[in-house]
């Protein structure tokens, strides 16, 4: 099982593509970047074309998206000590994206898909005139889930 979801989360943090011919080569760049415009982590698809990944670089959606990442990793760190050594950054990189836990970090805002006056998460990048979207509730316990197991994986308490 290990292996099945190191292979599949290696073309999200390495940027390769599974159809290229060096898939099982060595990665070529990285997939996510840091946005120094809206202090996120985004895609490297998403910053070239914005309609990509389902509108990344507009940060739709990351909570829903970066929880399966944060799920799975958490997971595989559980089996392959090795994998969490060389992919752990990476990895609070998007838990930091989506529920910064510290008013310390500088690079990313505190809570970012939380809205603490309706005491619920929200999927768009910023409300509408009837107010943030919050489709998908199930996606949005799963992120915090995913939060919250990668917190204890790591043994961070502040996930938790």
């Amino acid at each position: 099982m290990g292996a099945y979801i190191a292979k599949n989360l290696r073309p999200w943090f390495e940027g390769i593509d599974p159809s290229d011919p060096g898939y099982a080569g060595s990665p070529t760049k990285e997939n996510i970047l840091y946005d120094t415009a809206n202090n996120g982590i985004i895609t490297q698809r998403a910053f070239k074309d914005q309609s990509q990944d389902y509108y990344n670089a507009w940060y739709v959606d990351h909570m829903f998206h970066y929880g399966y990442y944060i799920y799975a990793s958490a997971v595989l760190a559980t089996i392959d000590p090795n994998w969490l050594a060389q992919n752990k950054e990476r990895v609070n990189l998007l838990a930091r994206d989506i529920a910064n836990p510290s008013l310390e970090d500088k690079h990313f805002p505190l809570m970012r898909t939380y809205d603490w006056f309706r005491m619920q998460n929200f999927a768009d990048a910023g409300p509408d005139s009837n107010g943030p979207n919050t489709e998908s509730s199930s996606e949005s316990i799963n992120a915090n889930y995913a939060l919250a197991l990668w917190g204890a994986v790591i043994g961070d308490s502040s996930y938790q």
